[in-house]
């Protein structure tokens, strides 16, 4: 996947996630601006990427860190379209992206 590619990805990622704030702002949540940072963070985290300039990365862990964005995308949206509590949206993120880790590893 080329940079190029990767951007788009993130882009559209960062659409979804501008929605979610505001659904979970609806539903009451006080820090949803956090969520940014905490999709990011778990994406890395679960991989062991080390975060920075996105640039530096490996083709490897570009295509991880892409794959992860486009499933949480897909979660966000149809999670939403249930209407369900943004807190476990989160959670299901959180469980489909261990899912993709487990996937992958093995």
């Amino acid at each position: 996947m080329d940079r190029k590619n990767v951007i788009q990805i993130r882009n559209i990622e960062t659409d979804m996630i501008k929605n979610f704030v505001e659904y979970a702002k609806l539903q009451g949540s006080r820090s949803s601006n956090m969520y940014y940072v905490n999709f990011t963070k778990l994406v890395y985290s679960t991989f062991d990427i080390k975060s920075g300039n996105r640039d530096s990365l490996t083709p490897q862990e570009l295509n991880i860190i892409s794959t992860s964005e486009m499933i949480i995308n897909n979660e966000l949206e149809k999670t939403m379209s249930k209407n369900i509590g943004y807190k476990d949206i989160f959670k299901k993120v959180k469980k489909r992206i261990r899912e993709f880790a487990i996937f992958i590893k093995n």
